[in-house]
C-alpha cells in the first residue's frame, strides 16, 4: 500500500515540475533535465533490482543525452533561474521514482492496477493542488476540459504500453528508450508545420538512436 500511495505522488512530482520548470526556464532545457531521469533510473535500479552499471550502458546512456542536448537545441545563454532548474530536477526524479517503484510492483501486482492506483492519486493531489491554487480557472472552459482529456487518455494509453514495455525489458532500457519521444517530436514539426531541422539536430537524433540501440544490445549480466 505504501509503494501505490509513492506512486501517486511521483505522477504528482513529475507534473508540477515539469510545469513548473517551463515556467521560469527555456523548454528545451527543462525537457533535457527532464531525460536525466534514465540515470536516476540506473543507479536506483543497481540497488533495487541489481541491474549492473555497466561501461556499455554508461556509455549509451551518456550518448543519448547528449545527442538529446543537440536536436533540442538547448539555449542555456543569459540568467537562468535557479527554481526552473530545481523544478526539471523533481519532475526527474518523480519519474525515476515512479519507474523504479512500478517496476517492482509489477512482479507481484496486475499492471492496470498498478496504473489505476497511480493514476488516481496523482490525480487527486492534482485537484487538491489546482483548487487550493485557483488554476481550475484555466480548464473551467469547454476547450481547457477537451484539451485535459485528451492528454490524459494519451497519457493513460502511454503509461499501459510503458508498463508492458518495462515488464519485458526492465526499467533502465524501458527509460532509455523513451528518449526517443523528444526526436520523434521534432521530426513530426518538422514534417506536419515544416520547421527547419538543423544539421546538427539531426545528428543529435542519430546519436539517441545510437544509444537507445546500444543500451537494448547490452545483455543482462
Amino acid at each position: 500500500m505504501k509503494r501505490r500511495s509513492t506512486l501517486g505522488i511521483s505522477v504528482f512530482m513529475m507534473g508540477i515540475g515539469y510545469l513548473g520548470a517551463t515556467q521560469y526556464i527555456p523548454i528545451s532545457l527543462a525537457v533535457l533535465i527532464f531525460y536525466t531521469c534514465p540515470f536516476f533510473v540506473a543507479i536506483i535500479s543497481r540497488f533495487t533490482e541489481n541491474e549492473p552499471i555497466t561501461p556499455r550502458r554508461l556509455t549509451a546512456i551518456i550518448i543519448a543525452f547528449i545527442g538529446l542536448s543537440l536536436a533540442l537545441k538547448v539555449q542555456t545563454t543569459g540568467g537562468l533561474q535557479l527554481l526552473g532548474i530545481m523544478y526539471a530536477v523533481i519532475a526527474a526524479i518523480g519519474f525515476a521514482s515512479f519507474v523504479t517503484v512500478s517496476s517492482l510492483m509489477l512482479k507481484t501486482a496486475d499492471p492496470q492496477a498498478v496504473l489505476l492506483h497511480s493514476m488516481a492519486g496523482g490525480t487527486l493531489l492534482f485537484v487538491l493542488f489546482f483548487v487550493l491554487t485557483n488554476g481550475v480557472e484555466i480548464i473551467g472552459t469547454r476547450t481547457g476540459w477537451l484539451k485535459v482529456s485528451g492528454s490524459g487518455i494519451a497519457i493513460a494509453f502511454a503509461y499501459i504500453t510503458f508498463f508492458a514495455g518495462m515488464k519485458i525489458i526492465g526499467p533502465v532500457k524501458a527509460t532509455m528508450i523513451l528518449n526517443i519521444e523528444p526526436v520523434l517530436t521534432i521530426c513530426l514539426a518538422a514534417i506536419l508545420f515544416g520547421e527547419h531541422l538543423a544539421n546538427i539536430q539531426v545528428f543529435g537524433a542519430v546519436l539517441v538512436i545510437g544509444g537507445i540501440v546500444l543500451i537494448t544490445r547490452t545483455p543482462k549480466t
